[in-house]
């Protein structure tokens, strides 16, 4: 970004751009509001600060701006000298001081370099309990000459290792968010394959999980017994554990499994899921905030469905399906009470006795893009799906019955 371009732009009468402004200034006026309210914020310190029209509305106590153009400055001292608790300062002519919060609207994708670039990330943390970066979702390389649209959420997990995202919001058609970052031990996850008439989508699967801004620190696969996966040889994907089980066992094999997970968090993925890059972090994220399972896609007891396609907001329903993110202590509850069918059913089972026996919710989080838990939800339709089963709904619609009569309470 260019000391001496932004700082002609302000000496000739230009606003810091649009992105301060009109709908898009409000969404970020009222996130940065509601994080400062739901998270304690007392001091914000925010690196590019622009012409100060983002803050206007800011309700903080104190409040520290940086920008890199002197003229912007000169027009935030007077714009706020009535706000005792703001003060503003030329980028590196003071020290960053120690805050609950930093912040960086509209920045990164103005900074071309790469060197650059990497700093200015690596500036931001270290300081604060929080910190907040406005970036895209979507989208990569350059457009215009000073504008670059990288995968930043991405770029910082990668650099910065000791803060994980606890909140996210969304503007409109969710290519732009809101990224709140918080100072905490990185969660431990391990991640559940399942193989059982799809192995052709394993490599790919297996890929995106491990291309995750979550890294997950184990991955096992539970091999269910059928000629299709007869021949696979498991011993150069490099999993950390290989069950197989010669007769096919059906759907509950894998929730076993999870009983012997050591990590804080468990992922369990049907064979046609394919997670967007920050699915993992998106789901902890949901989780954690909501105390609930939460899966790519879900339904309510009147079969009303959440997921597919997308989700605008974090949604609650009475059961999650063909993936689950929880906490590892949860996995016991799937066993509190005997399944009604172990041929189908074990997504309603799990959501069932969560909330029956725990009072835990399952959430569908809101998705766009690399939020997203299932890139490719046709994958699903195939012959071998199980829900083409002619028994499949007379068993879901009996299973419901069962468990409303024995203390379910659907939502």
């Amino acid at each position: 970004m260019n000391k001496y371009d932004w700082e002609s732009r302000y000496r000739g009468g230009n606003n810091s751009g649009d992105g301060s402004y009109g709908r898009s200034g409000q969404f970020k006026s009222d996130t940065m509001n509601r994080i400062v309210h739901e998270h304690g914020i007392k001091s914000v310190v925010d690196i590019g600060c622009g012409d100060g029209e983002q803050i206007k509305n800011f309700a903080v106590e104190l409040y520290h701006g940086f920008d890199i153009a002197p003229t912007a400055i000169d027009w935030c001292r007077q714009r706020y000298v009535n706000r005792p608790g703001f003060r503003f300062d030329l980028a590196g002519s003071v020290l960053v001081e120690e805050s609950d919060l930093v912040m960086s609207l509209d920045v990164l994708f103005h900074l071309i370099d790469e060197n650059e670039y990497h700093q200015y990330i690596r500036s931001l943390f270290g300081h604060s309990e929080y910190v907040l970066v406005s970036t895209r979702v979507i989208g990569n390389g350059l457009i215009g000459t000073h504008v670059i649209h990288r995968d930043d959420v991405a770029e910082i997990n990668r650099l910065v290792k000791d803060y994980t995202i606890v909140d996210i919001d969304l503007f409109d058609d969710g290519d732009l968010g809101l990224f709140l970052w918080k100072r905490k031990p990185r969660p431990t996850l391990t991640v559940i394959l399942n193989m059982w008439r799809r192995p052709q989508h394993l490599v790919r699967q297996l890929g995106l999980v491990r291309s995750q801004s979550m890294l997950p620190d184990r991955v096992w696969l539970w091999v269910n017994g059928d000629p299709a996966n007869d021949k696979f040889d498991a011993s150069s994907f490099g999993f950390d554990r290989v069950i197989r089980c010669g007769p096919n066992i059906g759907i509950y094999g894998r929730f076993a499994l999870a009983l012997l997970a050591e990590t804080d968090y468990i992922a369990i993925l049907d064979d046609d899921i394919m997670p967007g890059q920050h699915w993992f972090v998106n789901a902890l994220r949901a989780s954690d905030k909501n105390n609930a399972i939460c899966g790519c896609v879900g339904r309510l007891v009147d079969d009303t469905g959440f997921g597919w396609g997308g989700c605008p907001c974090d949604t609650l329903v009475d059961w999650v399906q063909q993936s689950w993110f929880f906490r590892s202590e949860w996995a016991r509850l799937l066993w509190r009470e005997k399944p009604y069918s172990l041929k189908n059913g074990e997504d309603m089972h799990f959501g069932i006795m969560a909330k029956k026996h725990a009072g835990i919710d399952s959430m569908v989080p809101k998705q766009a893009w690399s939020l997203s838990g299932s890139l490719d939800p046709h994958l699903g339709t195939d012959a071998v799906a199980v829900y083409k089963q002619p028994d499949h709904e007379d068993i879901r619609s009996s299973l419901i019955r069962h468990w409303m009569s024995n203390g379910w309470k659907p939502r």
